[in-house]
């Protein structure tokens, strides 16, 4: 079993985030009605958690790299590896962007706590453990909530568009099944579960 560095850890806090690309940009005039009130949502909440300054965010989302009928744990149990995508969606906003680290040991640890517990859990390694891909599902939801945190280490605060973050917190990505097993989770919109080493 993998050691994660959580083994003292707390949960300090859970947001919901959407996953709407037309939310990164309040300007734009295509906009829906209640997306700019959505967008500034979404920024509070990036508030919140770089006033929190978790140690470890765990993503579930229901669109990501998902398995017909298990849970989809990333990259379990591989050291430094790394989620990296766009919001790519109907060929726009691929210029807001994420590179965030993933907990391979954390992970590795919730994947063989949930197998204990529930019959279809599964594990993803793409690309040789180097890389997880991502799009608009995960993208959209980490850029706000690392948003504010990327904000306090840049120096140019202009338009921050893409979202780097390589030291804490780490993050672990979890995608729902596409069909057949969503009663199986207990909640099945978006959530981070924010945690940090007591």
């Amino acid at each position: 079993m993998a050691k994660s560095s959580f083994n003292n850890s707390g949960l300090i806090g859970i947001a919901y985030l959407p996953h709407g690309t037309m939310l990164l940009d309040p300007h734009r005039k295509d906009l829906p009605d209640g997306a700019k009130s959505l967008h500034l949502s979404c920024m509070k909440i990036s508030d919140k958690i770089a006033e929190l300054n978790p140690d470890l965010i765990i993503l579930l989302t229901p669109h990501g790299i998902n398995l017909h009928q298990a849970i989809n744990i990333y990259q379990p149990s591989v050291l430094n590896s790394k989620a990296i995508g766009n919001a790519e969606w109907n060929n726009q906003w691929n210029d807001y962007s994420v590179n965030v680290n993933l907990d391979g040991a954390t992970s590795q640890d919730l994947y063989l706590y949930l197998k204990q517990r529930l019959s279809k859990v599964e594990r993803m390694l793409s690309f040789g453990g180097l890389s997880a891909p991502l799009r608009w599902g995960e993208v959209v939801p980490l850029y706000f909530a690392l948003h504010q945190l990327a904000l306090k280490r840049e120096t140019n605060t202009s338009t921050l568009k893409h979202i780097s973050i390589q030291s804490r917190p780490k993050i672990i990505i979890i995608a729902q099944p596409a069909k057949g097993t969503t009663s199986m989770i207990i909640c099945i919109y978006w959530i981070f579960f924010i945690l940090k080493n007591v």
